[in-house]
């Protein structure tokens, strides 16, 4: 991007952003499709206001619109949680929710005065797709007063949600790539675990996986034993184009809210009539969770204690991880025909601390025990249905590293 286009973009989007008043809850979309230029603009606009709410997920890239004093910033994401990112803690408020809790939050309650957010080119009719998100900015658009876009022309036109022209109270054109998760050959660790979980994997499963290397090699690894007539739900990874190209995906639209991965996905789902982009009330909330069959849901977690409780949030009592999706969808894998697989690395710290650990603290829990089915580490897979909690402890020690086994079955 030269120089006269950045500034005749940054002139843009400040105009865009004089429509935001004192006061003003803004949501901003997040991810692939977190709008840059104009959040920057608000940074800008926001010096000249007494308060600005800003609510939004994780951005992939600066949080400097931070730096403006009256910006308070509402998040289901802890910042820091994208590599690099650093954002004074005083100037955060956490949302402790939920998946489906955000979206119904954005839909029903917030009441949101602004929404920013990065679009597809419109089509002839005039309608925009969401591009590579939709789980609360379909939502949000729907509910806000005023919606203020980045039309992006490498922006996938996915299908699903979509908003009208006329809908828009702004627009700001754009050129840029779409912002990404690198792909990376999985470690040899993650290859292993990836075994294990394929193992629990039968055809005709719908798959809900989160991001990062575990979910990725768990999807080439289906690949590759030629699983059949699987589907995707929820969110929509690299992995995808290895079961796309192994034959092993269903005839039907997968339903996903976010598309997270390389620009080979990204080109992979554009005008996809098998990938459709929903909202978070059909990916996450309860009513459309029990209308999804064979649901296979396989989160990781940073550490699960011998009770089966899960932490997907804390590191040495540091706030690195969110609540997300992992609850959403932990609850509906108890239900008849579904299974909950936590998938994670017995060990951290290059071997030095344990992952299964003897209990966690109530404040690192984050997802209740009675809801911990299945959880898998490169030692195998500790099966905890119907397991009292003794035999809990002793199928959670048996999947722990070697050196930590008799520290955990005392």
């Amino acid at each position: 991007m030269g120089s006269e286009e950045s500034d005749e973009h940054t002139s843009r989007a400040r105009e865009l952003l004089e429509m935001v008043e004192d006061g003003a809850l803004v949501v901003a979309a997040a991810l692939g499709t977190q709008p840059r230029h104009l959040l920057r603009a608000l940074g800008v606009r926001a010096r000249s206001l007494s308060r600005v709410d800003l609510a939004a997920g994780m951005f992939f890239s600066d949080y400097a619109v931070l730096d403006a004093p009256s910006v308070r910033f509402r998040t289901w994401f802890p910042p820091g949680t994208a590599p690099g990112q650093e954002v004074p803690a005083d100037r955060v408020e956490y949302l402790p929710m939920s998946w489906a809790q955000v979206v119904d939050w954005l839909a029903h309650r917030a009441e949101p005065d602004v929404l920013l957010v990065q679009l597809s080119p419109a089509d002839t009719d005039g309608w925009h797709s969401f591009g590579v998100s939709s789980s609360y900015s379909a939502a949000a658009a729907r509910a806000a007063r005023l919606v203020i876009a980045e039309v992006n022309a490498q922006m996938p036109c996915t299908r699903g949600e979509r908003i009208h022209a006329s809908e828009l109270a702004g627009v700001l054109h754009v050129d840029h790539p779409v912002p990404g998760y690198p792909r990376r050959p999985p470690a040899e660790v993650d290859a292993v675990i990836a075994e294990h979980v394929a193992s629990l994997v039968t055809d005709a499963r719908t798959l809900q996986a989160g991001v990062g290397s575990i979910p990725d090699a768990v999807y080439a690894q289906l690949a590759k034993e030629g699983r059949r007539d699987l589907r995707v739900h929820g969110s929509a990874t690299s992995g995808l184009v290895d079961l796309h190209a192994a034959g092993c995906l269903a005839n039907g639209p997968s339903l996903v809210g976010e598309v997270l991965g390389d620009q080979q996905l990204y080109d992979f789902v554009a005008d996809n009539p098998n990938v459709e982009m929903v909202g978070g009330e059909s990916t996450h909330a309860a009513a459309a969770l029990l209308g999804v069959p064979n649901l296979t849901c396989i989160n990781s977690a940073l550490s699960v204690d011998v009770f089966g409780q899960v932490n997907t949030e804390y590191i040495g009592g540091r706030h690195v991880g969110a609540v997300g999706g992992a609850i959403d969808y932990s609850r509906a894998a108890v239900w008849p025909g579904n299974q909950g697989i936590v998938a994670l690395r017995a060990t951290a710290a290059r071997g030095t601390v344990s992952r299964i650990v003897p209990n966690l603290d109530a404040a690192t829990v984050s997802l209740p025990r009675d809801s911990t089915q299945f959880v898998v580490t490169e030692f195998g897979v500790a099966d905890l249905r119907d397991k009292t909690v003794p035999e809990r402890r002793r199928e959670l020690a048996r999947v722990a590293h070697p050196s930590f086994r008799s520290s955990l079955e005392d």
